[in-house]
Formats: structure tokens, sequence, C-alpha cells
């Protein structure tokens, strides 16, 4: 009866917080739409939503809390646990919420089959050996897993590049992530922090646009935030059409083929025209293999994400934007640009120390 009484005083306690986050967006709700989510016991479940509050839930415990107004048309209590990252949830933003993956990755059971036939080692060499078809950046994948799993002490890296790979790795990694889990159970993911009525008329690649194109197209409730979302959608489409970018047919609308990677050099080429202006630098687009050089200058934030300003003493190139970016802000870095757009950096002067 005590564990039952504890647990709807704290139901009664966060559906207070959810009120007067509610109230102080001008929302109006009522208790039924009200949901905790419980990551421990929805594995596969995601709210995507309007940010509209956060705040500490355990002082002591430097937990936070964020409520969000789901397009499923319910507002959800999230208990986030420990972030260093809660200054960049923008309240009004769109997120996604997901739980933490428990257990090993992909590339945990790739590195732990090789390691199995190679009397516990892996390297590189080793990967190409196992499977010839891999692409370079796909083994940095893997390499950059054992960089981020080494300050556990799971795995040991020697002078010549390889790795030490214990017997239990996967038991290992899974125990691993079922403490990280503990501290900060759920995933957030930043979707845009710009509003539905600025990505109606947006340059770039919006979510609305990834909304659109989704073949898996996600359920919108027709009341609260989901209706909102609904009556965008049908506004961007509209500005699509009458822009050229999609046109209607007798079958719905059929949208210009690559239309996000176009709606998102348009965008870039735009801010890259106005930074050109503002310090007379030329701009020098960035192409899968191209190697990335210069200083990180700050962050921009674009209807089609985050982009890094790299500059250079008379030339400037725009790539997407990582957080360990933010470490070195105003220091040399230097990467090369992987076909999915992606970047393995290198910090400063300090060679062979690579972060993404």
């Amino acid at each position: 009866m005590e564990a039952t009484l504890r647990d709807l005083g704290m139901r009664g306690d966060i559906i207070k917080t959810m009120h007067a986050e509610m109230a102080r967006s001008g929302r109006p709700a009522l208790s039924k739409d009200y949901e905790i989510f419980r990551p421990e016991e929805e594995q596969g479940k995601k709210i995507i939503g309007k940010l509209i509050g956060k705040g500490l839930s355990d002082e002591l415990g430097d937990r936070y809390y964020l409520v969000v107004e789901g397009v499923d048309g319910k507002t959800h209590y999230a208990d986030i646990g420990q972030t260093a990252d809660i200054e960049s949830y923008k309240t009004g933003s769109i997120i996604e919420l997901a739980p933490q993956n428990l257990g090993p990755h992909k590339t945990d059971h790739t590195i732990a089959e090789i390691a199995k036939t190679n009397k516990g080692l892996y390297s590189a060499e080793l990967h190409t050996r196992h499977d010839p078809g891999a692409s370079k950046e796909f083994i940095r994948t893997h390499i950059r897993r054992l960089e981020s799993l080494r300050r556990h002490n799971i795995a040991q890296r020697f002078s010549d590049g390889s790795w030490e790979v214990p017997r239990d790795y996967l038991q290992e990694v899974s125990d691993i992530g079922k403490l990280q889990a503990k501290r900060s159970p759920i995933k957030v993911m930043t979707r845009s922090q710009f509003s539905l009525e600025v990505q109606t008329q947006a340059t770039g690649a919006t979510w609305l646009d990834h909304a659109l194109l989704d073949p898996a197209k996600t359920p919108m409730s027709n009341r609260g935030f989901g209706a909102e979302v609904a009556d965008a959608l049908k506004r961007r489409e509209a500005w699509l059409v009458q822009q050229g970018f999609a046109k209607e047919t007798g079958k719905g609308i059929r949208y210009q083929r690559g239309l996000l990677k176009t709606l998102e050099n348009r965008e870039v080429m735009k801010v890259a025209a106005s930074i050109t202006e503002e310090t007379g630098k030329t701009f020098r687009p960035a192409k899968k293999g191209d190697k990335i050089e210069g200083t990180y200058s700050k962050s921009i934030e674009l209807a089609s994400g985050r982009y890094a300003l790299i500059e250079k003493s008379k030339e400037f190139t725009l790539v997407p934007w990582r957080s360990v970016l933010e470490r070195v802000r105003g220091q040399s870095v230097s990467g090369i640009m992987s076909s999915g757009g992606g970047i393995s950096w290198n910090i400063g002067r300090k060679k062979g120390i690579g972060i993404s």
C-alpha cells in the first residue's frame, strides 16, 4: 500500500506540473489528455511533439523533466534523467522522445564476431579481411564505437591501432547500456527549432517536408497540436506546389525527385551568400571525400538543421553540426566528409584522435 500511495502522490505532483506548464504556454487541456512516458514499459514507442516546458524533476539527483504536447493530441511528461543538454532544448521546438537503446548495437555484434575469430583482436585491417566490401567510413563507425567505450575500460587500444576486445564484450556493453539508461532513460532528438508557421514558408528542408515524404506516416490527432500539424502540412504542400517543387496529379501530390536535398542546398547557398557579403570570404561547398579544415567559429540554425561554420583566412564552408564541436569552438578542426554527410573529426593538432 505504501508503494501505491507513493506512486499516486508522484503522479499527482506530475499532473500539477503539467497543468502549470500548459497554463504558462496558454494551452487548455484536460487531465484525461495527460500521459507519463515510462520508457522501461514502452520500448519501441516514440513521442513527437512541441516542447512546452522543462525543469528539475529531482534537484538532489540533478534530474530533469520535459513536457511535450504530442501530435497524438495528448500532453506527455518525461523524466529524461541527468543531461548536460537541457539548455539546448528550446521551448516551442519540435522534439522526439524515445527509450534509450539498452542492448548492444549492430556495430558491437560485428566487433565481437571479428574479435572472436582473431584471438580477441579488432582492427580496420581485420575488418576489411572479414568484409572486403566494407567502406572506410563504415569501418570508422566501429572504431568510433570502441573509442566511446574505452573510457568505460571495456576495450583497450594498442599503439598499432588494433584493439583488444574481451570475451564477454557484448555482456559488458549491455551492462553499460543499462547503467546509462538508468541515468538518462530517454533519448531526446530535436527535429526542428522553428515553429510550424515558419516552416510552412521556409526555404530549406523542414520537419514538415520530412513528414510529407515519410512513407510511414505518423498518425495525427484531429485535436490539439496534432490538428495544428495536419493543417501546417496542407499549407506546406500548397507552398511546394506553388514554388514548383511538387504538382497535383490524379493520384495526389507528386514531389520533385531529390526534394529534400534540393531545398537544403538552396537554403545553404542563401545563407552562404549572406556570410560572403558580411565577411568577404569565398564559400566552398563540402562534397563527399573532401577534407574539411579550418576554425570552428559558431553554429547556425537553419530550417534544414543545424550547421557548423568552419572558417579559413579567405574561405569558409558549412557542414552539419555535431555537439562535440562545441568543446572546441574557436579552435582548429579537420575531418573527412563521408557520403552520408557525416564527418569524422580530428581536433586541432592531436592527430589520430577522432570524434564524430
